[in-house]
């Protein structure tokens, strides 16, 4: 993982123009079945976040948000995903809203790792 100027801790890649009109379009012609595997694809990653994990026993246990081990790179693919995706067609947007990704994982996972510094970039 490199540093860029942006300061992140990983690298996007970056799409020439040419590639993002190919996604616009080829996104807008989705199939059913095609957004069925695109939204397969970002669960796989969204799971791949973490989970809200039960700590010590009984009813006076506490909870904390656990991250996976490939967290990171699971949110750069997220990333990936939202970066190119169509303004008029914004399929993945609308499939975290639905799926409250920000509130079920991506809050807790920065609540309770506020010292992991390569989820702070």
């Amino acid at each position: 993982m490199r540093n860029d100027s942006k300061g992140y801790d990983f690298a996007l890649d970056d799409m020439d123009q040419g590639q993002q009109q190919e996604n616009e379009e080829a996104f807008q012609e989705m199939t059913a079945e095609e957004k069925r595997k695109a939204e397969n694809e970002l669960l796989f990653w969204v799971q791949g976040i973490g989970a809200i994990k039960k700590i010590g026993t009984g009813d006076d246990g506490a909870t904390a948000y656990v991250k996976a081990d490939g967290c990171e790179d699971c949110i750069k693919e997220i990333i990936k995903l939202l970066k190119f995706e169509t303004s008029s067609q914004p399929f993945y947007k609308q499939t975290l809203g639905k799926w409250n990704t920000l509130k079920n994982d991506l809050l807790p996972l920065f609540m309770f790792h506020t010292q992991d510094k390569k989820l702070s970039f």
